[in-house]
């Protein structure tokens, strides 16, 4: 079985020296116990004082871009939201930075460049950067491998709250060998320790380790979702359902305007997708999106993960969208704190957002793809905590 690095951190007992903590964590910060990661490091004598909380809060209470106001105490601790209305709730508030010494770091990431927690990870490094503060990260595992990458590395003029790293949409790492790549990228002078994992291995799916799935966010709740996430993301830039309001979120797409899911689907599945299959369905979202109207579309079922390539997909399945539907738009609005809007911001480089604009066929796509993956397998190597 995997020990996470909150599990090692416990076991090893390394609590002596850190002084005040304050702690990131949400619902699925937990230990092999299944307790929550604040009250675990209080069980081992730490000086726990707060916990902050990322996007959707501890207990997943907000929903996709909601301001979090947090109400609610965990362990006896107050809960604190870094994530609110504008930017500059992403950041620990001045006053509240003399009330701890050391920062623990324990959030499960999905694997994906533009969900959110990794990108609060490095605000926080950014803003210890030169400071007496200290890090600890304690690592998880990427629940859908690391041996898989996807897609070019994140443009720095495409950088966003989305987008923080300079990685694919699908990037293969952990949260700690992404803080060795900001360290280190960004000449951060911060006192940063990532307390690894035990057992863990690359080529490690979610469901190899052995450890309890927490939905990291509302709209994570199956393995599955995360496998296909990193594709279809790219359907928050649409006017098209990505399945929110569904039991089964970006498995799902469609539209009230897509009227023949089986052609839609027949369509797709001619291209020959590898490790994919497309199923022609009709849902019936109960919130977001085209609330309590009937969407056709389809379900997408993986047949193979390891051959399934779900950047291509998405991106895929919107160009077809795209060309088929005069109803499909690409809505102009803001986006996570950003007045670019999705588009730009989840394409994250010129090539992508050029492919989703119409302008790059899918060949040359793909052919851009393998180059850019090959040099980002390179850069990362020298960041990597595990075989």
């Amino acid at each position: 079985m995997v020990l996470t690095g909150l599990d090692t951190f416990l076991h090893k007992g390394q609590s002596g020296c850190l002084g005040r903590v304050a702690v990131v964590a949400n619902i699925a910060s937990v230990d092999r116990s299944l307790k929550y990661t604040p009250c675990a490091l209080q069980d081992v004598g730490l000086d726990v004082r707060m916990v902050f909380t990322p996007e959707h809060g501890f207990f997943q209470t907000a929903g996709y871009m909601a301001p979090v106001d947090e109400e609610n105490r965990i362990c006896g601790l107050p809960l604190i939201s870094l994530y609110g209305n504008t930017k500059q709730d992403l950041s620990i508030p001045t006053e509240m930075m003399d009330q701890f010494d050391c920062l623990i770091f324990d959030l499960q990431d999905v694997g994906t460049r533009c969900y959110t927690y990794l990108s609060h990870l490095v605000l926080l490094m950014r803003q210890f950067s030169g400071t007496n503060k200290r890090i600890l990260v304690l690592d998880r595992p990427n629940p859908i491998g690391g041996m898989q990458v996807e897609g070019p590395p994140l443009v720095k003029s495409y950088e966003s709250f989305v987008g923080m790293l300079p990685v694919p949409m699908r990037h293969g790492l952990t949260a700690g060998e992404a803080a060795n790549m900001v360290m280190t990228i960004e000449d951060l002078a911060v006192d940063m320790t990532v307390v690894p994992m035990q057992g863990w291995k690359r080529d490690m799916m979610f469901h190899e380790t052995g450890l309890p799935w927490i939905p990291a966010s509302p709209n994570m709740p199956m393995l599955n979702t995360a496998l296909v996430y990193p594709g279809m993301v790219f359907l928050e830039a649409t006017n098209v359902s990505e399945g929110r309001g569904t039991t089964t979120p970006f498995e799902l797409f469609g539209a009230p305007f897509i009227r023949d899911p089986d052609a839609l689907a027949g369509h797709l599945n001619d291209y020959g997708l590898p490790g994919v299959y497309f199923r022609p369905v009709f849902f019936k979202p109960r919130f977001d999106k085209f609330k309590n109207q009937t969407c056709g579309g389809c379900a997408i079922h993986v047949t193979n993960s390891i051959k399934f390539h779900p950047v291509l997909t998405g991106l895929l399945i919107i160009s077809v969208l795209r060309d088929s539907f005069a109803d499909f738009r690409f809505p102009d609005r803001p986006y996570e704190f950003d007045d670019r809007g999705a588009l730009r911001l989840l394409s994250g480089d010129d090539t992508v957002y050029g492919f989703l604009s119409g302008n790059v066929d899918f060949h040359t796509l793909k052919d851009y793809f393998h180059t850019r993956e090959r040099e980002f397998l390179q850069i990362r190597r020298e960041f990597l905590l595990y075989d």
